[in-house]
């Protein structure tokens, strides 16, 4: 994933020169691939774990620096979304293909405008080409916020939309101008006659979103990953949804990017009005976080160091986990983005990446059979090693950690 350092800069300010970024980047566990400087600002490549969809935006990688700083973030300015659920954008929502499925129809809209330059700019150096205002906006967001949109033209479309599993042989012409014969049960979304969209991966050319569109319906949804991920091999097509979507997104943040998607259409250009659709099922709707009750003293056994408690907490608040003091243990609750933690063990290694392993005080383990009275004036490891060498062995030098 590309990240733009400036953009960076604008959520998270107190970062080091570049250098001493890149270090810290790496040692968190976000792996630093190429770094360049390009005419939008210097821009870093981060190989990112398939288990840290989290981190696919530049305000997910903001979150795990902070806590590595220790400093606030700046939150990407919204604006009130407060609007009544209209039954008039979808017909029906397939609750395993999409539990959370959300969409705004915007009236009137003018697409016209061209797109600020700092935006085309960013877009471009995370390697993604402008097409006009509207797709442009959508897709900062989803590099700022890491939540994938895709925009239909409503005057395209044949009746109200419908999310579904595709029928043996239905088409659809992709953006990319080819044309995909499904199979049977690929996610897809329609309307009354036509296929405009496998879900999460890639939307029809019949319905894109043009200058000359008028009214368009913004999707914003939490796909269920299996299906993206089955669906993107099977037709051998990966795209910058298609990537977060089978690593997972957050399915409780829509109010907030699509409050973000308001924000920044509101301020470059004009409509006539809003209605949004939102569909969550019940499971979802009652989603509980994660609590993993967690025994402070693990920490000093499996890492072998001592870290106060007020450190471990600040560490987790920073990261957005919730804590609470119960006896001698410390309840966390995990937010709905870290699908990647699952029990004290995870949590323990997040206290270890965020301190730095490097921080770590080598320690012997203990053992029986140490001699204690070893001379210190003695170089006993380049003995053992020559001894070892003779034998036959290699010798290899590896990372600290």
């Amino acid at each position: 994933m590309k990240l733009n350092v400036q953009w960076l800069k604008e959520i998270l300010p107190a970062i080091p020169a570049n250098n001493k970024l890149c270090d810290k980047l790496t040692s968190i566990g976000l792996e630093v691939a190429d770094f360049k400087q390009t005419r939008s600002g210097s821009v870093i490549d981060l190989d990112i774990t398939p288990n840290r969809a989290d981190c696919l935006s530049v305000y997910g990688v903001a979150r795990d620096l902070s806590a590595a700083y220790k400093k606030r973030l700046l939150k990407p300015k919204t604006d009130v979304l407060k609007l009544k659920n209209s039954a008039d954008v979808v017909k029906a929502v397939n609750k395993l293909i999409s539990p959370h499925y959300t969409c705004l129809q915007i009236k009137d809209i003018n697409n016209k405008i061209k797109t600020p330059l700092t935006i085309k700019n960013r877009l471009t150096s995370c390697g993604i080409t402008s097409i006009n205002l509207i797709v442009d906006i959508l897709n900062y967001v989803m590099l700022e916020l890491g939540q994938p949109f895709h925009a239909f033209n409503e005057e395209c479309l044949d009746g109200k939309l419908n999310v579904r599993l595709s029928k043996k042989n239905e088409t659809i012409n992709g953006l990319n101008d080819k044309k995909y014969i499904l199979e049977k049960n690929t996610p897809v979304i329609t309307d009354n006659s036509n296929i405009h969209a496998i879900a999460g991966i890639i939307g029809s050319k019949d319905s894109s979103v043009t200058t000359s569109a008028k009214n368009i319906i913004i999707e914003c949804a939490y796909f269920t990953p299996q299906l993206i991920r089955s669906a993107s091999k099977s037709y051998r097509v990966q795209t910058d949804s298609s990537y977060r979507f089978e690593r997972g997104v957050d399915p409780l943040q829509h109010q907030y990017v699509l409050s973000r998607v308001m924000y920044l259409i509101k301020k470059y250009t004009t409509y006539k009005s809003v209605n949004m659709f939102n569909f969550i099922d019940k499971k979802l709707k009652a989603y509980k976080k994660n609590k993993i009750h967690f025994d402070v003293k693990q920490v000093d056994r499996i890492l072998g160091q001592n870290i106060s408690i007020s450190e471990i907490k600040n560490i987790f608040k920073f990261l957005g986990f919730d804590t609470r003091s119960l006896k001698n243990q410390m309840v966390v609750n995990i937010p709905s983005y870290r699908f990647d933690i699952e029990n004290e063990y995870d949590l323990i290694e997040e206290i270890a990446r965020i301190i730095g392993y490097d921080e770590f005080t080598p320690q012997m383990p203990s053992s029986g059979y140490l001699n204690k009275d070893v001379k210190k004036d003695i170089d006993y490891s380049n003995k053992l090693s020559s001894s070892l060498v003779f034998r036959g062995y290699n010798e290899i030098k590896s990372y600290s950690f």
